[in-house]
């Protein structure tokens, strides 16, 4: 069955202009960080720290994973280089649900209550929102901040806030779903769906639970969800259509592509998978039965990130890797700030 998510027939909205670095898309290793289509998947760490890890990003340098302890914890903060593995915890009060910047030198973190971490030259500070919710998705698009959350629980809850050039501005609170995860001009929740134009959101039709989004352009993207089965769907520039999920055997939470790459996907009970354009590619045997809520591209691999996420106690990390032959690393506690 195909999903039409149409916005109907005006003309599609003038996507944010971002031209950023990302990933390694831009990398200035001089090396060739095209993800192989021959890659072995591995378990890279299958379980450290106190906390499941939530998203990961980075712009050519050292991926930077965010997460905690989501039954009631602190936030924690892992770097990894390619070669080496190192996490913080305690880098904020409460757990910390995406990460995203301009450049390797400054980026955001943002989590529960409305923490916002913005770090810049190695230097933190904090941008807390004066919200409750929990700001679930952060993008930066060179000209501007967005954040997006809500509290799943309460109706009318969900919020998108914006920073410009006199600070962070709530755009629009009450919307009935919660928007979970903001990319380029789109936000896509739980039945909840927008454009950004300009500083403005224009609404369309999402009556899936959708967690991320993210695409090789703004006339081919991709977002991701479900509750009981997994859902996928693709955005050609002109309308939504599901993709088939045959080979998915659970709801999905990330997703990661870029431009001239395959879409990665993440989701619960170890689902990890490779889209190719005609059917999904997963590991051979299981590698992992935990919760995985991100993908993320670095130079010639890509990570999962995840944990033991439905856990009431004793949370951990866990990550996979797909990229040039397998690769297990130890963690160690990163050096003080």
């Amino acid at each position: 069955m195909v999903l039409m998510l149409a916005l109907g027939c005006r003309t599609p909205a003038t996507p944010v202009e971002t031209d950023l670095p990302e990933a390694f898309s831009t990398a200035d290793t001089g090396r060739d960080c095209s993800v192989p289509a021959d890659g072995e998947w591995s378990v890279l760490n299958e379980s450290f720290g106190e906390g499941v890890l939530l998203a990961a990003w980075d712009a050519g340098g050292t991926v930077h994973l965010v997460g905690g302890d989501v039954a009631g914890g602190p936030g924690m903060l892992a770097r990894y280089d390619g070669a080496s593995l190192c996490y913080e915890m305690g880098v904020t009060e409460r757990p910390l649900w995406w990460v995203h910047g301009r450049s390797r030198d400054d980026w955001y973190a943002v989590g529960e209550r409305g923490t916002v971490l913005h770090v810049v030259d190695g230097v933190r500070t904090r941008e807390d929102l004066p919200t409750d919710i929990t700001l679930y998705g952060v993008f930066d698009a060179g000209t501007a901040v967005w954040a997006v959350g809500g509290d799943p629980f309460t109706p009318g809850s969900g919020e998108v806030w914006r920073k410009g050039a006199t600070g962070w501005a709530l755009v629009q609170g009450g919307i009935p779903g919660v928007p979970f995860k903001v990319w380029e001009d789109f936000v896509v929740g739980d039945r909840v769906g927008f454009r950004i134009v300009g500083d403005a959101l224009e609404p369309f039709d999402q009556p899936d639970r959708m967690l991320t989004v993210r695409g090789r352009s703004s006339e081919d993207a991709y977002t991701v969800g479900g509750l009981a089965s997994p859902l996928v769907s693709r955005w050609d520039g002109t309308a939504w259509t599901a993709v088939d999920t045959a080979g998915l055997g659970a709801p999905l939470n990330g997703v990661w592509t870029a431009p001239g790459e395959d879409v990665w996907v993440a989701g619960f009970s170890g689902t990890v998978a490779r889209w190719t354009g005609t059917a999904w590619e997963v590991p051979p045997t299981p590698l992992s039965f935990e919760q995985f809520h991100a993908a993320w591209g670095t130079c010639g691999e890509v990570l999962f990130v995840g944990g033991n996420l439905l856990s009431s106690s004793g949370q951990h990390a866990t990550i996979l890797r797909y990229g040039a032959g397998t690769q297990g690393l130890s963690a160690t506690v990163c050096p003080a700030p």
